[in-house]
C-alpha cells in the first residue's frame, strides 16, 4: 500500500528516474530539510523506492503554528514540482500525489487565508495536460505555462472525491 509522507534520509532518491532532468535533479538533491520552506513530499509503497513526488512552497499546513497563527503573509501556495518515477507512470500515482497536495492546502485555509495554489508546467504540452484535466486550473496569463487554481474549485475537488 503507497504511503504519502515527507522525505526523509532513508528514501532512495538516487533510483529515481522521471525522465526529466530538472525534476530528477531537483529530488536528487533534496535533503527533506529545503530552504524557503520547500517542503517536499513522496509517495512510497511502504519501502524506500520513491514512486513520486511534489514540492510544495510553503507547505500550507506547516505555515501554522500549534496555537493556530499563521507564520508569514502568504495566500499563495506554489506546487513547484510534481514527478512520478517512469516506471510508475500511467497508473494514478501523478494525480494521486496532486489531489494530495490540494487537500493538504484546502486543509490549511481552516485556520489560513489561502486563494489559490499555483503551478508552473515545464512547458506547453504539461500546461495543456492540466487545463485538459478539467480540474479547475486556469491560466494566469495567456503569455506564461503559469496556472491556477482558485480555493473555491480545490474545495469543490475535494468534495467530489470523496
Amino acid at each position: 500500500m503507497a504511503a504519502f509522507e515527507q522525505l526523509q534520509a532513508y528514501h532512495d532518491k538516487k533510483s529515481f528516474s522521471c525522465g526529466e532532468a530538472v525534476l530528477d535533479d531537483f529530488l536528487h538533491a533534496a535533503t527533506g530539510q529545503e530552504p524557503e520552506g520547500i517542503w517536499v513530499l513522496v509517495k512510497t509503497a511502504g519501502d524506500p523506492e520513491i514512486i513520486t513526488y511534489c514540492a510544495m512552497h510553503p507547505d500550507p499546513v506547516q505555515c501554522v503554528t500549534d496555537g493556530g497563527l499563521y507564520l508569514g503573509n502568504v495566500d499563495v501556495v506554489w506546487l513547484r514540482y510534481l514527478a512520478t518515477d517512469s516506471r510508475h507512470k500511467c497508473q494514478g500515482y501523478g494525480e494521486a500525489m496532486l489531489m494530495f497536495a490540494i487537500d493538504r492546502t484546502v486543509e490549511a485555509t481552516d485556520v489560513h487565508p489561502i486563494q489559490a495554489l499555483m503551478l508552473d508546467p515545464l512547458d506547453e504540452a504539461r500546461r495543456d495536460y492540466y487545463l485538459r484535466r478539467d480540474l479547475g486550473f486556469k491560466l494566469v496569463n495567456a503569455n506564461s505555462l503559469r496556472l491556477s487554481i482558485s480555493i473555491t474549485d480545490m474545495r469543490a475537488l475535494v468534495r467530489d472525491a470523496v
